[in-house]
């Protein structure tokens, strides 16, 4: 059996995939050098070899290389916008000695409305984990008539996001 001759070699496909990473992950070059400990002229040095077409693992690590910067300079797609929608609004009422919450129409104006009429907030966690708040009205805080019988009569309303979160605001008279 032969053995091998020369320096042993310091371009190692693990080294390869460490340089990729880095880049991709929005490091530069020279700091992938440093994160391999590596000079940074040896691995321009072995990316120029690949460039010009050597091959072997030089030209890997040139397609890696250059695949890396790619993805890491491509456009950053934005979070997706969550939008809220009103799913469901009840009201409390007595009817023959019994309360019921019969449904109610309220628009998304009216909605924020009563939300910036009432300053007094509070967060809870209900039932089956529905998270929500409390509103009531501050000291100061002036209700038209309408928003004044909504809240008089325990306004919940229940928004479901474009994600799939549901929430519910309870608005209930000043304590």
């Amino acid at each position: 059996m032969k053995r091998p001759r020369g320096k042993p070699l310091e371009l190692l496909p693990q080294t390869i995939s460490e340089i990729a990473e880095y880049i991709r992950l929005g490091g530069s070059r020279a700091g992938a050098a440093k994160h391999v400990e590596k000079d940074e002229r040896t691995l321009r040095r072995w990316n120029e070899k690949g460039r010009k077409g050597l091959g072997g693992l030089y030209g890997e690590l040139w397609k890696e290389v250059v695949a890396a910067e790619e993805y890491r300079n491509r456009p950053k797609t934005p979070p997706p916008r969550v939008n809220r929608q009103i799913v469901k609004t009840t009201i409390r009422e007595e009817k023959d000695g019994a309360f019921t919450r019969t449904e109610i129409e309220l628009t998304p104006e009216d909605y924020d409305a009563l939300c910036q009429a009432c300053t007094d907030v509070t967060s809870f966690k209900g039932v089956n984990g529905l998270k929500g708040t409390t509103r009531r009205p501050g000291p100061g805080d002036q209700l038209e008539a309408q928003q004044q019988s909504w809240v008089d009569h325990l306004l919940e309303v229940d928004e479901m996001d474009s994600l799939g979160n549901k929430t519910r605001t309870e608005f209930r008279p000043a304590q």
